[in-house]
Order: structure tokens, then C-alpha cells, then sequence
């Protein structure tokens, strides 16, 4: 019996890395998590003899590896989110930052969009948040196919489903996300936009300039993992999250230096201090480009 992995291990781990870190961070909605999967399952065929025989494609055989691991991690999450105190949010994935100039931000955001630093295969942060409410099967089932396109019957081979099964538990879980995937149709233009006037009004400690941007009944998510302070239950209307938001300002909370970021391939704000991320916004639109959530993640465990 010979190492299938063994005399390779170091050029495989550098080709599917990316991938595999990619399919078990948008599994489980842990970044480090993702890492910790991947090294611990090259760490595991590095240590391993292996039969060739029985193992008939390596890049199949990795991501079924990768999936299985990150469901069993995913389950396990879940139990201990009931003691979560506070909302329980994504970690946000920060590929990109840029100037807190607010005379720069045009043309920043506009080469942005030129070079497609805002990835369009990318899962926004906000179909992140409302995966959570799917099952784990729903959500890996949704993951693989479209986020990554995979055929059906790969999928089904890798989680011992049939594809008719497959079918059936996506086109369940679609509709769970169909208000996450407005924001999806939101213009470039319209995103910047409100990117910038709340920026300003950070930067000026005066929210109320974004009332009429606000949807009504809109949501305010804040995640600070009980080590940070937060509020512990979801702000509704929009006139209450502006007083919140005007409330904090008042206290120096939103001092620091702002950059504007691409977070899961759209468009945030990141607020430091002495180098240090303090604070990441990602925010959801509505069919009509106005916000319907703000995504508020302080805990220093997800943005560092």
C-alpha cells in the first residue's frame, strides 16, 4: 500500500487550497474555521497510506472531504451558538481596502469596478447571514451549486444524496434567499452612493441625512461577540437605528480612520484605530437600491 499524497502533499495544498478554504468558509460562515479544515485535512493525508485504487479523482475527493468536514464543523457550531450572547453573524471576508479620503472615493470605487476587485461569483455578506437559516444540507447544497456550479451528480455522489434529492432541498432553500439576492441587482452606482453618505455621516456624527435612504422597517444587525458591546437583540426601524447610530457617534464610538472596503465582493466600511480593525458594515439593499439591513461586526475574533 503507497501514500497517494505523501510525495505530492506540498503542490496539492498549493492548487486547492484556495478552492477548498472557499467552499468550507461559505459551509460553515467561519473563516479562520475554513483554514483550520483545510490544513487539518492536509495534515491528515500527509500522515495517512493511502490505496491509489481508491481514489479515482483527487480534486473530487478533496472537496468531499472538505464538505464532510466542514458540515460535522458547522453542526457543532450551531449547538454552541445557543450560548452566543448577542447575534450571531458571519466573519466578514475583507479582500480589498482603500483610501478614507472622501475626495478619493469615486475614483477608487470606479477602478474598483474596472478591475473587478468586487468579484461577481463572490456570495454578498448578506446571502452569508440568511444562509444561517438554512439546514446544513440546504446550505451546502447551495454552496456547491451556486456558488461554485458544480454538476448535480457530484454533489449527490458527495453527500450520498440522489440528484432528484439534490433538486428538491435546493429549490426549498431558494426561496429562504430570495430577499438576500435583491441586493444583488443593485447598481454599482447606487451601492457607492449610500457608501459614501454614510461615511459622511459618520465622519460628521449626523445620521439623520439617511433617512430617506433607509428602508422603513429596516434592520440593524450588531455582532460584538460579548466582548465588545453591542446590542444584544436586532435594531428595528429606521428611525431608531439612526438615533442608535447618532447615540454612538456622540460617545466617540465611530472615531478612527474609515476605509472603504470589498467584503465578500461588495462593497463595506472598516473603521480602525491605531491600525487596528474595530469595526467592519456591510449593508443589504432592497429592490428600490434603498437599505432594508446593516450588518455591524465588532468582535475582535471575526476582524482581526
Amino acid at each position: 500500500m503507497t501514500s497517494l499524497f505523501s510525495t505530492h502533499i506540498e503542490s496539492l495544498y498549493v492548487e486547492y487550497r484556495s478552492l477548498l478554504t472557499s467552499v468550507a468558509y461559505r459551509i460553515t460562515g467561519m473563516r479562520t474555521e475554513a483554514e483550520d479544515i483545510v490544513q487539518d485535512l492536509f495534515i491528515h493525508l500527509s500522515t495517512t497510506q493511502w490505496n491509489q485504487d481508491h481514489v479515482h479523482n483527487v480534486r473530487a475527493y478533496l472537496i468531499q472531504s472538505t464538505v464532510n468536514r466542514s458540515l460535522n464543523v458547522l453542526e457543532s457550531a450551531r449547538i454552541k451558538r445557543v450560548d452566543y450572547p448577542g447575534v450571531w453573524l458571519p466573519e466578514p471576508q475583507v479582500t480589498e481596502s482603500y483610501s478614507s479620503s472622501l475626495s478619493k472615493h469615486t475614483a477608487l470605487l470606479t477602478e474598483s469596478a474596472d478591475t473587478s476587485t468586487i468579484l461577481k461569483d463572490d456570495i454578498s455578506y448578506a446571502v452569508m447571514v440568511m444562509l444561517d437559516q438554512l439546514t446544513p444540507i440546504e446550505r451546502a447544497i447551495f454552496v456547491l451549486r451556486e456558488s461554485f456550479d458544480f454538476p448535480y451528480r457530484d454533489i449527490a455522489l458527495w453527500l450520498d444524496r440522489s440528484e432528484a434529492s439534490c433538486r428538491k432541498i435546493l429549490s426549498r432553500a431558494l426561496p429562504k434567499l430570495q430577499a438576500a439576492q435583491h441586493s444583488q441587482s443593485v447598481s454599482f452606482e447606487q451601492k457607492s452612493a449610500f457608501t459614501q453618505a454614510f461615511l459622511q455621516a459618520a465622519q460628521t456624527g449626523n445620521f439623520s441625512s439617511l433617512l430617506e435612504l433607509l428602508q422603513q422597517d429596516m434592520r440593524l444587525y450588531t455582532d460584538g461577540g460579548g466582548k465588545v458591546k453591542s446590542a444584544l437583540r436586532p435594531i428595528f426601524d429606521r428611525r431608531r437605528v439612526i438615533s442608535f447610530f447618532n447615540g454612538i457617534a456622540a460617545k466617540g464610538s465611530l472615531t478612527g480612520e474609515w476605509s472603504i472596503i470589498s467584503i465578500n465582493g461588495d462593497i463595506g466600511l472598516q473603521l480602525q484605530r491605531e491600525g487596528v480593525t474595530v469595526a467592519i458594515y456591510s449593508f443589504r439593499y432592497n429592490a428600490y437600491g434603498q437599505v432594508d439591513h446593516i450588518f455591524m461586526i465588532s468582535n475582535p475574533d471575526k476582524i482581526r
